[in-house]
């Protein structure tokens, strides 16, 4: 199939004829854009894209449509936009305005494919690709887009119950007839300030118009002030395949994760996720996703034990104006490889957030979650049933300082109660992000 005869059937298909929509451009085009420059405004929002405030970005070229609908790079640009801020129906008129003002733009090609991918229509994405791939054999050519990001993170908190104990300073030992035993300073519930750090790396490739990649590594680590003991590093790896379809987008993901405790591995876990939703954002379709990770405990008298841990979630978002509020439910189960004294856990949590601009450059950001978590098939020496609550808020300010690089500050308030006092703690930390994205 030739270049010209691909987008030939393309306008025949899905553009009502390039004249009647250049005579639209005329109706469109306002007496004063002559003296608007359309391609300056495209410059002048590059810093902000490349910061990540895309949805910013459309609304900024979105007012000047009429003034500038006849240049084929703002239309480009305004299409590429609302693509990537989730609004694939809302890039077509654009993207279909710039392929028929400059038939030769590639870019505007493998736009307007990925958005009729990610709108379920097949042969319109199949012959937009051909249109930008120029004939069937120029493979080198496909449309390959590829960014990475780097975000360093410092933090600094305090533990109400660092050690996991008990706030008694004795107990008593039913199976020894009540006898009292005091317990010592290592036994007993104790505080600690920390540090943290953290490292995350994660890059995408647009691999076609409907399948993508990423992939993320991460590097966490607490640091207590005085319970060095208890300092901690978490590596985590994961990868994800998104595939969009005719019966919407489909995510799968692989993970691996390790956990050291003074310098020795204590804990891997590997495991996979599967999820899906609608290729249009909408309050009717959530997200829907399964998480099944396996975690093996390492170490000499730990060595065999380990639990698989099971969750299905659903989430969703809703827009309101340049606010955005969103939910997310999860159940699941943690079900231990050995005979444990707490028991398997049943989970059930569920979070709320909500986020929107405070300026052109400063965005707002608010979470709450509760989890609840309760424990069957105990050993029987464990005596009683353990049953936790978890409790986290959290609220954030982030400011896109330019040319891909953002701050974020936040302040993050966690409460566990338990009915067995060990379990219970309060935690507080404030941090600082720096995260610069790179574009390709």
């Amino acid at each position: 199939m030739s270049r010209w005869r691909c987008r030939g059937d393309i306008q025949v298909k899905k553009i009502a004829g390039s004249a009647l929509l250049l005579a639209s451009l005329t109706v469109l085009c306002s007496v004063d854009a002559w003296a608007f420059d359309c391609d300056a405004l495209v410059k002048s929002v590059a810093d902000e894209w490349r910061a990540g405030n895309v949805a910013e970005v459309a609304d900024k070229l979105r007012a000047e449509e009429a003034r500038c609908a006849s240049e084929p790079r703002f239309n480009r640009a305004l299409g590429e936009a609302m693509l990537a801020s989730g609004h694939p129906a809302d890039a077509l008129m654009p993207l279909e305005r710039a392929v028929t003002l400059a038939p030769d733009d590639n870019a505007s090609w493998r736009a307007l494919a990925q958005s009729w991918s990610l709108l379920g229509d097949r042969e319109a994405a199949q012959m937009a690709s051909l249109a930008a791939l120029g004939t069937e054999d120029s493979a080198d050519t496909a449309p390959k887009r590829f960014n990475w990001q780097i975000t360093l993170e410092g933090s600094r908190g305090h533990d109400s119950n660092a050690t996991l104990s008990t706030p008694e300073h004795s107990i008593a030992i039913p199976a020894l007839d009540g006898a009292i035993f005091t317990l010592g300073p290592s036994s007993r519930q104790r505080g600690d300030s920390y540090w943290g750090e953290a490292v995350n790396a994660e890059a995408n490739w647009l691999l076609s118009p409907s399948l993508a990649m990423q992939l993320t590594g991460v590097d966490t680590r607490r640091q207590y002030d005085q319970l060095h003991r208890l300092s901690s590093e978490e590596q985590m790896l994961a990868a994800r395949l998104d595939q969009a379809g005719e019966w919407g987008i489909w995510s799968l993901g692989a993970h691996s994760d390790r956990l050291w405790e003074k310098k020795e591995n204590v804990r891997d876990g590997v495991g996979g996720t599967l999820s899906w939703h609608w290729s249009q954002a909408s309050a009717l379709w959530p997200t829907l996703a399964l998480d099944v990770t396996r975690y093996r405990y390492e170490g000499h008298y730990r060595g065999v034990d380990g639990f698989i841990e099971r969750v299905l979630s659903l989430s969703n978002s809703v827009s309101f104006g340049q606010e955005t509020f969103g939910w997310a439910v999860q159940a699941g189960h943690d079900s231990a490889t050995v005979c444990r004294a707490d028991g398997d856990s049943n989970i059930i949590g569920a979070r709320l957030y909500a986020t929107g601009p405070i300026t052109h450059s400063i965005d707002w950001s608010t979470w709450m979650d509760h989890l609840d978590n309760r424990y069957t098939h105990s050993n029987p020496a464990f005596l009683t049933n353990r049953h936790d609550t978890l409790d986290i808020w959290n609220a954030g300010l982030s400011w896109a300082v330019g040319k891909g690089l953002s701050v974020r500050g936040q302040v993050s308030l966690s409460r566990q109660r338990a009915n067995i006092p060990l379990y219970g703690y309060r935690r507080a930390d404030t941090s600082v992000t720096l995260s610069y994205a790179f574009g390709g």
